[in-house]
């Protein structure tokens, strides 16, 4: 009885841990410690359609680097070829999404990343840019 018990408590974690559409299911790490290092662009999808090999044409080189102050929030460098943006980014709707925020030519932007997956490697989400959707898939650096 307290095996099938056991058993049934260990499903029910790893089912009710699942935060995101496309996992991990389970993961030991928290959230943050997940997502705070350097990510490469591995893939880009706009409005549907893989547009890869013609962003890496132009942008060969597409890093983030998430820094965690300890607070849910932290710093992000985005290096888009030779150029490094300073951004911050916060926890926002039961970490279940991103806020990036910035400022531009003293305009402040904002960005609410739908993250789909976040695990120790891979790091997927959605957004909206300019009334563009896009998906962007990321691997670690």
């Amino acid at each position: 009885m307290k095996r099938i018990v056991f058993i049934a408590l260990c499903a029910f974690i790893m089912t009710a841990c699942g935060k995101y559409e496309e996992g991990p299911g389970f993961s030991l790490k928290s959230k943050t410690k997940r997502l705070c290092r350097e990510w490469k662009l591995d893939k880009i999808v706009e409005n549907g359609e893989d547009i890869t090999i013609d962003y890496f044409t132009k942008v060969p080189t597409h890093t983030l680097l998430f820094i965690d102050y300890g607070t849910d929030a932290g710093s992000l460098k985005e290096t888009i070829n030779t150029t490094t943006l300073a951004k911050g980014w916060m926890w926002g709707d039961k970490k279940e999404t991103l806020i990036i925020n910035y400022t531009m030519l003293q305009t402040p932007y904002e960005h609410i990343f739908v993250i789909r997956r976040l695990t120790s490697k891979e790091f997927w989400y959605n957004t909206t840019i300019e009334e563009k959707d896009y998906e962007f898939y990321w691997v670690v650096k």
